[in-house]
């Protein structure tokens, strides 16, 4: 999915996800010094308050893309955007952050709900190169797309 489908798809969800971006920028960098993953913390936010559109970087290969309700600083929508090196370290930190970011937008997702996720949306068993699923649990939308060209991107929507 090329970045401007990506923004008209965003657009166009209006529930919120039912967590804060201060919310969930405390969990997550909670969540990365309790699993040891500290280079995961987020390091840089920027909003446009005239879109709504918030991007939240974490490192050079990875990165959220979202939308904000505008009376509150609700998440609305959550993309993470991933591209790897070909190391195993780059692989294995976009699982990692696919698992955090299921586990800090609803906190009460146990490792099985996760791992339930993680494997209807095929990502437990890449036997391919190319992927585009969507699976949903307790009202929330999980969607992920991995594509040689354009790498790995994970959303969460209502």
């Amino acid at each position: 999915m090329n970045y401007t489908n990506l923004l008209i798809e965003m657009q166009q969800c209006k529930t919120p996800l039912g967590i804060t971006l201060e919310e969930f920028q405390d969990r997550w960098n909670k969540q990365c010094e309790a699993y040891g993953k500290e280079e995961l913390k987020l390091s840089e936010i920027d909003i446009n308050d005239v879109t709504s559109v918030v991007k939240i970087k974490i490192n050079k290969n990875l990165a959220f893309v979202g939308t904000l309700a505008k009376d509150n600083n609700n998440i609305c929508y959550l993309t993470l955007m991933g591209s790897g090196d070909g190391s195993v370290k780059s692989g294995t930190n976009i699982m990692s952050s696919i698992g955090i970011m299921i586990m800090v937008i609803r906190q009460e997702t146990d490792t099985e709900a996760r791992s339930e996720i993680m494997t209807d949306l095929g990502l437990l068993s890449l036997e391919s190169k190319e992927l585009n699923k969507e699976t949903t649990l307790d009202g929330l939308k999980y969607k992920v797309r991995v594509s040689q060209r354009e790498g790995v991107s994970f959303s969460v929507s209502k």
